[in-house]
């Protein structure tokens, strides 16, 4: 068995979900959808994404928490006859009975009689849980779940969408009941488009809540797929962990394709590893994949056809987004828009239509941020390298301005190095200046240090150039990853470099952070030890060992301890070397720390 098979629709079982082993992340999602449903903030909740990025699957794992409410399915078709129907079917209910019985009569009932209709069924028989005494019939609150409602729309040229005008009554109806009711009956509609109910202004348009599902984090991926292998452990040994790896880094955290990818290499590892090379492809540059279950795959979630739908000035910002590598505030890419004449509506349309995903922090008032989806970058055409830094020169102060300060460019973040890419790419020298040294060390923790190398050679390169000194910490972060890579004369040129520049400083009287010093003395003297010049190296040591004179530096002294005694050792002074390591010991025992 290859784990249990769900489904959204448990009596019919015609809708295919991630079962509960499979099922991972999207946690937030699911606290806030229950949350929304505890105080009934609005009518109801529409769950909009892409195709194949988890809706369904999400919809069912609040069927699974909804345990006292009786599930009510509509999936193609949306008709106010099949949701009585459905209705009848979960609760059984003559009042139920009687509003299918009389609406179905009717030859055409308009909104408002289908509203109060829908209105007192539930606040009546799917009002509340109450079970049947002395003959009444129980009462059961349902969660109606319109499922893949993009069935039920219109797409119309420029991109906007529209319910279809033969559902547009009762679907309206129904969320007027829902919105009205006193009741503990839920609605919830998954949907790959976003739609309106109403006009802007309208109240019932603004009662539904639009919940955005983007693709999972890298750590909501790597548990999927962790949980993908437990549940399939036929050919589980085809899929190693560095394909596990390359499976989510291609992806994208885009649930359904993730499984695909996964399912192609468990039953045959060539074919897998095809597939990842055309994933990464039709990615870059929108090639269609020729392995049949991809291309599949691709054409059911009909990008193209939503991307020809586009006016001029939404694609032109559509592509201008494949700018950002990280979701960025909706604010910076309004500018890019205003800036290339996109359009009034040009990002909401493309957001409605999910070719752009939204990113929200938690609360309403929480920040918006937005990225083009994964697999609509290649559709869009590849940037040149001259629009590349025009639309950086627009983007880059923005969003330095949003995430500088106190933000996340203030640490080691992926936003310091997306930050540090444009402004680069823009030539901005202040903006480089300050987040230069964070993108770099960022970099590194995550072991790319050959783009740490780079990318802190340009910097450097980029702030001589507007004859800007780089900070010192900079330098010794850009030497530092120049030695993991290799690069020994250009590590040695930039920790040189920096020890300079800190001890000429404090020649001349000014103020000089000791820890960088001593980080920059330290840096050199390991990095020229390596090259055989110890003399050098212990006076660097001996000179760091006098700068961090202070208490606070203790565990740090005792270290350089040990880096003075291997020196020591290696021009035959044993007796020397090991009163030193005995001393480093002791300052650890002293310290609490038994290594």
């Amino acid at each position: 068995l290859h784990g249990h098979k769900a489904f959204l629709d448990q009596r019919d079982q015609r809708i295919r979900v991630a079962g509960p082993d499979e099922f991972v992340g999207r946690r937030r999602k699911v606290q806030e959808i229950l949350a929304d449903f505890e105080h009934k903030t609005h009518a109801g909740i529409v769950v909009h994404a892409a195709g194949r990025q988890g809706k369904s699957s999400l919809a069912a794992r609040i069927v699974h928490r909804m345990k006292a409410h009786e599930i009510v399915v509509l999936h193609g078709r949306y008709d106010v006859g099949t949701l009585l129907q459905r209705l009848e079917r979960a609760t059984g209910h003559p009042e139920v009975i009687a509003a299918r019985r009389d609406l179905t009569a009717a030859a055409d009932p308009d909104e408002n009689e289908l509203y109060l209709r829908l209105r007192a069924l539930l606040e009546g028989p799917c009002g509340e849980r109450v079970e049947g005494a002395a003959g009444a019939p129980a009462r059961r609150p349902v969660l109606v779940i319109v499922d893949d409602f993009e069935q039920g729309l219109d797409l119309l040229p420029g991109g906007k969408c529209r319910i279809k005008a033969e559902l547009f009554p009762s679907m309206r109806a129904l969320v007027r009941a829902f919105a009205d009711a006193e009741t503990e009956s839920r609605l919830l509609f998954t949907s790959r488009q976003m739609f309106p109910i109403g006009t802007p202004d309208d109240p019932v348009s603004r009662s539904l809540l639009d919940l955005a599902l983007p693709p999972m984090e890298p750590f909501e991926s790597m548990k999927q797929a962790a949980a993908k292998a437990r549940t399939r452990k036929d050919g589980a040994a085809a899929v190693t962990q560095n394909r596990l790896h390359r499976i989510v880094e291609n992806a994208k955290g885009i649930p359904g394709l993730q499984d695909l990818l996964f399912t192609l290499t468990l039953s045959n590892p060539d074919a897998g590893e095809r597939a990842l090379d055309e994933v990464r492809r039709y990615m870059a540059d929108g090639s269609e994949p020729s392995q049949e279950a991809l291309r599949e795959f691709i054409e059911n979630l009909t990008l193209r056809a939503l991307y020809d739908l586009l006016n001029p000035g939404a694609k032109t910002l559509l592509r201008a987004g494949n700018l950002f590598t990280l979701p960025v505030p909706r604010a910076v890419v309004e500018a890019i828009g205003e800036d290339l004449g996109a359009g009034t509506g040009a990002l909401d349309r493309l957001l409605d239509l999910g070719l752009v995903d939204r990113y929200d922090e938690p609360g309403d008032d929480g920040p918006t941020s937005v990225l083009v989806n994964p697999l609509v970058r290649g559709i869009t055409g590849t940037l040149g390298s001259e629009e590349e830094k025009s639309l950086a020169r627009v983007a880059a102060p923005l969003l330095h301005e949003i995430w500088g300060g106190d933000g996340p460019c203030s640490r080691r973040t992926p936003a310091a190095h997306e930050v540090s890419r444009l402004a680069l790419l823009a030539e901005s020298h202040e903006i480089i200046a300050d987040v230069g040294e964070n993108a770099v060390r960022w970099l590194a923790s995550m072991a790319e240090h050959r783009t740490a190398t780079k990318t802190g050679q340009q910097i450097v390169a980029l702030l001589d150039t507007a004859g800007i000194p780089p900070a010192p910490y900079l330098l010794v972060a850009v030497g530092d990853q120049c030695a993991m890579t290799g690069e020994v004369k250009a590590a040695r040129t930039f920790l040189e470099r920096a020890v300079a520049v800190l001890e000429n400083a404090q020649d001349i009287g000014e103020p000089v952070d000791v820890e960088d010093l001593a980080a920059a003395l330290l840096s050199l003297g390991r990095r020229i030890v390596n090259e055989g010049d110890p003399d050098g190296a212990l006076e660097l040591f001996q000179k760091a060992q006098r700068v961090m004179e202070e208490d606070r530096f203790i565990r740090e002294r005792a270290i350089v301890l040990g880096d003075i005694a291997r020196i020591l050792v290696s021009k035959g002074k044993v007796d020397e070397a090991m009163n030193l390591h005995k001393e480093e010991l002791e300052t650890y025992e002293q310290l609490g720390d038994t290594r």
